[in-house]
């Protein structure tokens, strides 16, 4: 008897151990290029692409660790294919620090190459990524990109950003492509942004979320907490779930709908306890998140990844940036670290540099107004306590340009200068259903510029968001975006012009007893 109880639980064994392989084998790779994708800045009918070096990410939609080759092909006709890389390497990244911030262990970051297209002429290829897991299970996936050497990327260049406007506002924006067809001008209305406080030159995002990291994963066996990126991603989507409900992912039973988000988000972002989140994986699984809920790639969100590329030796992950998009309402982290040097490629500054103790917060404030230094007030939303921390923003203070804002980073209770890596920002498109643009106006000639005038006077006066899209010939389009604000005194109604307009009545009566009283005794000085 003892014997056929043993038997079957061996058998037993067996079967579960074959049925776990087995459905592990039939579970093909679901390969999905993350980068080149449509972003804020440059879209289209497809992402356009115009840099001489191009980089491309994947990654297995399937979240199983079993891809065992990842092959990077490109084409100009769709069946005359290209090899760019055989890559079995999963691209491991330092990523796990100690107390002190040194580098403890290594973790995946997904497959990547890159794409040198400087010897290409413009126009439309097809990128093509072929994974084959450890079975040998084979599956593909083909994205089209434009390849476009000067893309329609607008400049707005009046009114200034932050302007005070009134009655008819004209917009000129310039451009360094040649074959534009059409300036489109819309703005965001007055009431669509009241989630956003703007007090003279500061402003601040509301409904922003309060999660803790501690409260969304356990601490390391060093005693370390590693989700703080779910938890500020997580953080900065809820201003924008909260219109926008199908942010949220599906509801699970006996669960909060926050909870869930953050475990979703830990799940494409790959974050584990022992080393965290790697660099490489943040934006593509934002990107994975998106897509999964339908959002992304369509005309919903746009994203864009500002990883620290340089234009006249400053980065891109800059203040002006930053306070661009606080102010536009759109979603921002910023990823921040101490610059330690070089990474593989021995390139300085690169992509791949190397920081210790890299961390992530949640965009809340900025005042773009600078102090005496020339320095900034902004502040975050800590994924360590949930809370505001407030900061000075330091524009290229930082090794290789890199920005630098005065934060704890090692919870010592002392401020430290620390490097702005990158930054991510997620922002509402035309077809959300918020924020809801609505047009200006069209120039479809640009023989003496491309001008579109707006007529102010009929709106409240507030802040409004204002965007410009150039679109070529090629249907590529750029969209850049920026803030004025609107003085009407007819139209003084909310808020900071209601106090505003009951100060000037009081001026108003004061002025009219002072008046009348000068009146009276210049009358008595008479009779005397």
């Amino acid at each position: 008897m003892n014997q056929n109880i043993k038997l079957c639980f061996l058998l037993l064994l067996v079967f579960v151990f074959v049925a776990l392989h087995t459905s592990s084998a039939l579970a093909a790779p679901i390969p999905f290029i993350t980068d080149p994708v449509k972003d804020e800045l440059l879209h289209g009918s497809h992402p356009v692409i115009c840099e001489d070096q191009v980089d491309i990410s994947a990654v297995d939609l399937n979240d199983i660790p079993d891809v065992a080759q990842t092959v990077f092909e490109y084409s100009s006709n769709g069946s005359d294919w290209y090899l760019l890389e055989v890559d079995s390497d999963p691209h491991v990244e330092p990523i796990g620090f100690d107390q002190k911030g040194e580098s403890t262990d290594e973790a995946r970051s997904g497959w990547e190459t890159v794409w040198d297209t400087s010897l290409l002429s413009e126009g439309q290829y097809y990128l093509r990524i072929r994974m084959t897991d450890s079975y040998g299970n084979p599956a593909e996936y083909t994205s089209i990109v434009n390849l476009d050497r000067t893309p329609p990327i607008p400049d707005i260049v009046l009114p200034g950003f932050d302007s005070h406007m009134s009655g008819l506002v004209s917009f000129q924006v310039d451009t360094e492509d040649t074959d534009v067809t059409t300036l489109e001008l819309e703005f965001l209305p007055y009431n669509e942004v009241s989630s956003i406080e703007y007090l003279g030159t500061k402003s601040t995002q509301k409904d922003l979320g309060n999660k803790k990291q501690g409260d969304v994963g356990p601490d390391g066996d060093d005693g370390i907490n590693r989700f703080c990126v779910p938890t500020a991603i997580k953080n900065a989507l809820d201003r924008l779930a909260k219109k926008d409900p199908r942010i949220y992912p599906p509801v699970v039973p006996g669960e909060d709908r926050n909870t869930t988000m953050v475990k979703e988000l830990m799940r494409k972002l790959g974050t584990d306890q022992r080393w965290g989140t790697a660099p490489g994986d943040v934006f593509r699984g934002i990107i994975d998140y998106l897509r999964e809920r339908g959002l992304l790639p369509s005309e919903y969100y746009t994203t864009r990844w500002r990883n620290g590329k340089r234009k006249n030796g400053v980065s891109d992950a800059n203040f002006k940036n930053y306070k661009s998009q606080i102010r536009s309402g759109e979603a921002v982290v910023i990823e921040v670290g101490i610059y330690k040097g070089p990474g593989k490629d021995g390139k300085n500054p690169s992509k791949d540099d190397v920081f210790s103790g890299r961390h992530m917060l949640t965009g809340e404030d900025e005042n773009n107004k600078p102090d005496r230094s020339g320095d900034y007030d902004v502040s975050f939303v800590d994924p360590k306590t949930g809370k505001t921390v407030n900061c000075k923003w330091h524009p290229g203070s930082g090794p290789n340009g890199y920005d630098q804002i005065e934060y704890d980073l090692d919870g010592d209770g002392q401020p430290n200068r620390v490097d702005v890596i990158s930054m991510i920002a997620i922002s509402p498109a035309k077809n959300s259903p918020t924020p809801g643009f609505q047009t200006i106006g069209f120039d479809s000639n640009g023989a003496d510029g491309w001008t579109v005038d707006w007529d102010t006077a009929g709106l409240p006066s507030g802040y409004y968001v204002v965007a410009a899209t150039l679109t070529d010939d090629d249907n590529n389009s750029g969209t850049v975006r920026t803030v004025i604000y609107v003085r009407n005194m007819q139209n003084l109604s909310t808020g900071y012009n209601k106090y505003m307009l009951v100060f000037l009545t009081l001026v108003l009566i004061s002025a009219g007893v002072l008046i009348t009283r000068l009146q009276v005794r210049k009358q008595n000085a008479f009779k005397t």
